[in-house]
């Protein structure tokens, strides 16, 4: 029989720290619960459910929208927290959203390309492409089948759409991308030109569940070029992606219009109806890709079953 004094001491250390069971057997097994991040690596990456664990703690961003110094400012990539319902032993399919840069982001759903000009003295300015979504699935593979096959979406986080670019000589500036959201944020227009009284190119429209939008796509629509032969306008930003993505940014108009090119719409976002706590917003940082967060709690004695590879929980 142990001691007293024994049991009661690790009865606390049990109790402070939390994460170990005593089985039967006298065997200390290690509680299935920790933390993991994703970072953006241009490809899928999976995560192994933990034996006991039924529900998982998620903090995704989609990929800021792309802007640069000749342009306006890309909009913020989405954020979707909440805690949602996982099937233990089986691999989640995790897909980080990138930084939209000139040509868009890669995602689930990809950023925009951005709408050109010719560039240089006079010519104007290219926009910015949009941000790619991070979204997170779950399949019913077991860990290590490493297979998107079946996957089904847990939750999405929409890219920010990418900035138009700016008229030269520097009449006025490319609108703003639009913002990530459960809505995207439609992108700004460019500047109007006082000296000219023109308007610049229209922005792209944020991004709408599908059916309720203006581009029906998971892929943020392609910024459009400035007419050819037209000297001085920007060209419009691509939207950002999402669970629908945002609307192409227009570049200038009007032959010889010197004025910006509108920015790209954000990308809309989506979590599963079972969800609880859900909250979607957008991040506070521009010019970032994407991240998703897991968490996962104390469900119960047991481990993960074995998972290779540096996508596995640590």
């Amino acid at each position: 029989m142990p001691l007293p004094g024994r049991t009661m001491a690790i009865g606390a250390v049990a109790a402070l720290v939390g994460a170990f069971v005593i089985g039967a057997g006298g065997t200390a097994n290690a509680q299935p619960s920790g933390k993991h991040t994703f970072y953006f690596n241009h490809g899928v990456q999976y995560f192994c459910v933990p034996t006991g664990v039924t529900s998982i703690r998620l903090d995704a961003a989609g990929g800021g929208g792309g802007d640069y110094g000749s342009t306006g400012d890309g909009g913020l990539g989405a954020r979707v927290t909440g805690t949602f319902p996982v099937r233990a032993d089986t691999e989640l399919v995790v897909i980080v959203g990138q930084y939209g840069h000139g040509h868009g982001g890669y995602g689930d759903g990809h950023g925009g390309d951005h709408g050109t000009a010719p560039g240089g003295i006079n010519l104007g300015n290219s926009g910015a492409g949009g941000g790619g979504s991070t979204a997170v699935k779950s399949t019913g593979n077991l860990c290590g089948t490493h297979s998107t096959q079946g996957a089904e979406l847990i939750a999405v986080a929409g890219g920010g759409g990418g900035a138009g670019g700016n008229s030269d000589p520097a009449a006025s500036d490319g609108g703003n991308g639009g913002n990530g959201g459960r809505d995207g944020d439609k992108g700004a227009d460019g500047a109007y030109d006082s000296s000219d009284n023109l308007y610049g190119g229209e922005g792209g429209c944020g991004g709408r569940p599908p059916g309720g939008g203006c581009n029906e796509s998971v892929n943020g629509g392609n910024g459009t070029d400035i007419q050819k032969g037209m000297g001085g306008g920007g060209g419009g930003g691509g939207g950002g992606g999402g669970y629908n993505g945002g609307g192409k940014g227009h570049g200038a108009h009007l032959p010889f219009n010197t004025t910006g090119g509108g920015g790209g719409g954000g990308g809309a976002s989506y979590a599963i109806a079972n969800g609880t706590d859900v909250h979607i917003d957008h991040v506070d940082k521009h010019n970032q890709n994407g991240f998703a967060i897991i968490e996962w709690g104390a469900g119960g004695p047991g481990s993960p079953l074995p998972c290779t590879g540096s996508f596995c929980p640590n």
